[in-house]
């Protein structure tokens, strides 16, 4: 199948940059790619729910998304050089970014709130605070360059790191905004700092058995079925399964079941049931462990009560 390219012209004056040696980029997208990223990703990837019923952005799925990754080491590679200072690449990368319009969500997609990936951003020209800043950040990651978020009140910059030191403040908005300028209504409100992600996050969404258990004191099949979410960035790299069945009394606690289980990947942005079939004793009070293990993934622990029927 032939692959269909549109290119991208923006035009950059970095008279004093180092690292541009023509007055334009031309960038090729993918539109089987573009495609993928506007219909097939939005779910529950921008926004999910937490405990206190507040939603949470998670704007490294957007940032470290693998898919991606060969356009934004591309990108990088034309902006960032090896040979020129942290300086000039953060300047470089930063004014690129800049250049590119900047457009209110309500204005260019009619909705209160949108977040775009890197892709999305380059392909539609324009982009607000969040979208321009995760396009930067995606670019520093394939450019190797230290970075954090800021996240301020309705507003999203970035923090990069030039020859060590404190994070420098990074304003995308408009071209006007120098390395390290913060804008006035910024200054003194308290900045929360978020950190790159280091591997893919999972939602266990569903954890049931397949059948009510009941009482059992010889072992007993039980089918527990789990429905997981990786809402990214990356696909979960050796995703294993940990099963304990423990009778918890006042006076001891009896391990009636310790499995272990190796399920398929899970791939980033998509969602899977597994099945998990073991053999346990059933008694009053039985409490089930299961913790979920990835080479990429924080080790995800639960625990539930089961409630027996005789």
């Amino acid at each position: 199948m032939k692959r269909i390219l549109f290119s991208i012209l923006i035009c950059l004056s970095l008279g004093t940059a180092k690292a541009m040696e023509r007055d334009s980029l031309e960038l090729w997208i993918d539109h089987r790619l573009l495609d993928y990223y506007r219909n097939e990703r939005r779910h529950e990837i921008y926004g999910y729910q937490l405990e206190d019923g507040k939603t949470a952005s998670n704007y490294f799925s957007f940032i470290q998304s693998e898919y991606d990754r060969e356009l934004m080491g591309t990108l990088a590679a034309m902006l960032c050089h090896p040979d020129s200072s942290d300086y000039t690449n953060v300047a470089s990368a930063l004014y690129f970014v800049q250049t590119i319009e900047y457009a209110p969500d309500s204005v260019s997609k009619g909705v209160d709130e949108y977040v775009r990936y890197p892709i999305e951003t380059l392909s539609d020209g324009m982009g607000d605070c969040e979208d321009k800043t995760i396009l930067l950040a995606a670019i520093f990651e394939e450019a190797h360059i230290d970075y954090v978020l800021f996240s301020l009140p309705d507003h999203l910059a970035l923090g990069a790191k030039i020859d060590g030191g404190d994070y420098k403040y990074l304003e995308t908005t408009y071209p006007s905004w120098e390395i390290g300028q913060i804008p006035t209504q910024f200054n003194g409100v308290p900045m929360e700092i978020l950190h790159p992600s280091q591997g893919p996050q999972v939602v266990p969404t569903s954890i049931h058995f397949a059948s009510e258990p009941t009482l059992a004191f010889t072992p007993a099949r039980c089918h527990l079925q789990i429905h997981l979410l990786n809402y990214g960035p990356g696909r979960v790299k050796n995703l294993r399964a940990h099963v304990t069945m423990k009778n918890a009394s006042p006076r001891r606690t009896k391990n009636l079941a310790n499995e272990y289980f190796e399920l398929d990947e899970l791939l980033e942005g998509t969602e899977k049931d597994y099945t998990l079939e073991f053999k346990s004793q059933i008694q009053s009070g039985t409490v089930l462990h299961l913790t979920l293990i990835g080479d990429n993934l924080d080790a995800i622990d639960m625990e539930m009560v089961l409630e027996m029927q005789k």
